[in-house]
Formats: C-alpha cells, structure tokens, sequence
C-alpha cells in the first residue's frame, strides 16, 4: 500500500455494469466473443481522489460469470464502505482465489486511490498498449498490420490455438508483414 495512505477510508464505492459492443468480433479458442462484459469501479475517499479498477468477465477464463462478478462487487462494496484502504484490501484478498476478476477490479480501484504510481501515471508517461489482430484472411493481414502499426502500436498480439498449421501460416504472414517493426505477441491461453 502506498506509504501515508493505507488509513486512507473508503467513503465511496459506485459501480457500472457495461456491455461493450466490439466492432469485430474477438477470436478466442472457444467462440467468438461479440461484446465485453465488464463491471467498472469508482472508489471514492470523499476528499476528492478517485480510483477506477475494471473487470471484462469471460467466463472460460476463470469461472466467474458476469451476473455473479456484479454480485460479489455489489455485496463487497457494501461491506468496505467506511472502512480502510488497508483494511479493504486484506478483506478482499481473502476472496481472490475464487473470484479473481471480480478482487482484482475493486483491489485495482483502491490502489489507484491510493496513488498506486502504475495506475496514476501522469500526463507525461506514456503507457504502452498492445491490441490484438483480428484478420484471418492472409491477403487482409499486410494492410491490418501497417493500419495497427500506423497508429502507433508497439505490440501485437496474435490469438493462436485453433489449428496448428493454420496458426503458423497466419503467423508467418504477421510476421513477414511485421517486418521487425512491433513486438508479436502469442497468446495460446486454452487452445493447445
């Protein structure tokens, strides 16, 4: 916890429940996802500081649905409203191991309370993101890749985990297209 802020009370906690529309579907090795479930948190200390944590539920990955993430954040809200920075983290690190998703976005929104530096940079920093590639097409994939690379992405990641060798030869095509100018990221999570 962030040194001077870990008494720090929590005197606010509203919560969002969001159904993200993506304008191209996201390949994943077991089905196409066509939106993001996601549940948004705001934490307040009532002196003005706010932090913000998130978390885009999808189920396969740890078993947590979206209806019970809104739950167990609803539920937790209430109980560490009033309480510590400190106190609230401790109370809800005793769940993570059953709800991941759900610990993660209320613990993320405390810590940038906080002052967290990772989750607060200031206007200077920038922050590196990565985005996914999405065409699957091999003649549509040189044309994504500069599109990507043109504004401004420093990573790719490429979903892999359906068919072996057409992973490789659409991995192959990235990389040729890439030519050495982004990071290629592999994510294989629960396809091999």
């Amino acid at each position: 916890l962030t040194k001077g802020r870990k008494h720090m009370k929590i005197k606010d906690i509203i919560l969002h429940r969001l159904q993200i529309p993506l304008t191209t579907p996201y390949h994943l090795a077991f089905g196409d996802l066509h939106h993001f479930d996601t549940v948004l948190v705001e934490v307040g200390d009532g002196d003005g500081g706010t932090g913000f944590g998130d978390a885009t539920v999808i189920e396969a990955y740890s078993g947590e649905s979206i209806d019970a993430t809104w739950a167990f954040c609803r539920a937790r809200a209430q109980e560490i409203v009033g309480d510590t920075a400190a106190g609230a983290h401790g109370s809800l690190m005793n769940f993570h191991h059953d709800n991941p998703f759900a610990v993660t976005s209320l613990v993320s929104a405390i810590e940038m309370l906080e002052g967290n530096a990772i989750l607060a940079p200031t206007t200077e920093q920038r922050v590196p993101l990565l985005i996914p590639t999405t065409a699957t097409a091999l003649d549509a994939i040189p044309a994504e890749i500069d599109d990507l690379i043109g504004q401004g992405y420093g990573t790719l990641k490429i979903k892999v985990g359906f068919h072996v060798d057409d992973d490789l030869l659409r991995f192959a095509t990235i990389q040729k297209a890439a030519a050495g100018r982004v990071l290629l990221r592999l994510d294989g999570n629960q396809g091999y």
